[in-house]
C-alpha cells in the first residue's frame, strides 16, 4: 500500500511537470513577431510588412501594405545605388528604400484569435532543423519571399522561406495565412500585392 501512495505521487508529481512544461511551451505572452513578404522578380517591390505585439493572449496586428511605387524616386534614391548589382531584391535595404518611396498605408487590428495564438506559438517553438532555410541568394524565379521575425524575452531568432505552402514551411504558411484572413475580413477590398491578390 505504501508503494502505491509513493507511484501515485510520484505521477503527480510528473503529470505536474509536464503540464507546466507544455503551458510555458505554448505561451506567446510578451511576444512580438515580424513578419516581411515581398513578391519574387518585382524591380519596385511592393512589401507587405505584418507586426504582431503579443500581451496576455490578446494581440495587436499593424499591417503596412505598399500599393505603388514612385519608381524614379526609388531607383535614384543614394542608398539604392550603394546596393551591390548583383545582391537579391529580397534585402532589408530594399524593402526600406519601397516604404520610403511609395503610397502605403497602415491598418491596425485587435483580436484575441485563438487561432492566430495557436499558430504563433508554432512558430516561435520552431526548430530550424526542422524546416529549410531560404537563402537570400537561392536562384528563384517567381512565388514570394517571407521573413520571420520573432522576439521572446528568451531572445530574438530570425526564419526565411520561399512561398510557404501547407506541405512546405507548414508553420509559417499557418501563421501568414491566418494573418491574410483576418485582415481580409476586416478590409476585403485591400489588394496585398505582396502575396499575389
Amino acid at each position: 500500500m505504501p508503494y502505491l501512495k509513493k507511484s501515485l505521487l510520484l505521477f503527480t508529481f510528473c503529470l505536474a511537470v509536464l503540464s507546466t512544461k507544455a503551458t510555458a511551451r505554448c505561451s506567446v505572452a510578451d511576444t512580438t513577431v515580424k513578419i516581411t513578404v515581398d513578391a519574387v522578380g518585382q524591380i519596385l517591390p511592393t512589401p507587405l510588412i505584418i507586426a504582431i505585439a503579443a500581451k496576455n493572449d490578446k494581440f495587436k496586428i499593424a499591417y503596412t501594405v505598399v500599393d505603388s511605387v514612385f519608381r524614379n524616386a526609388y531607383l535614384q534614391d543614394p542608398a539604392h545605388k550603394e546596393i551591390q548589382p548583383k545582391t537579391s531584391y529580397f534585402i532589408s535595404p530594399y524593402i526600406a528604400i519601397s516604404l520610403r518611396n511609395s503610397v502605403k498605408r497602415v491598418d491596425t487590428i485587435a483580436t484575441a484569435d485563438i487561432v492566430l495564438k495557436d499558430a504563433i506559438a508554432r512558430v516561435v517553438n520552431l526548430d530550424s532543423r526542422e524546416r529549410l532555410t531560404m537563402n537570400d541568394m537561392a536562384p528563384v524565379l517567381d512565388g514570394h519571399h517571407v521573413k520571420v521575425e520573432i522576439t521572446t524575452p528568451a531572445g530574438t531568432k530570425r526564419i526565411s522561406s520561399h512561398s510557404p505552402m501547407p506541405d512546405h514551411d507548414t508553420q509559417l504558411y499557418q501563421l501568414l495565412q491566418k494573418c491574410i484572413d483576418i485582415y481580409r475580413d476586416k478590409y476585403p477590398k485591400v489588394r496585398l500585392r505582396a502575396v499575389g491578390y
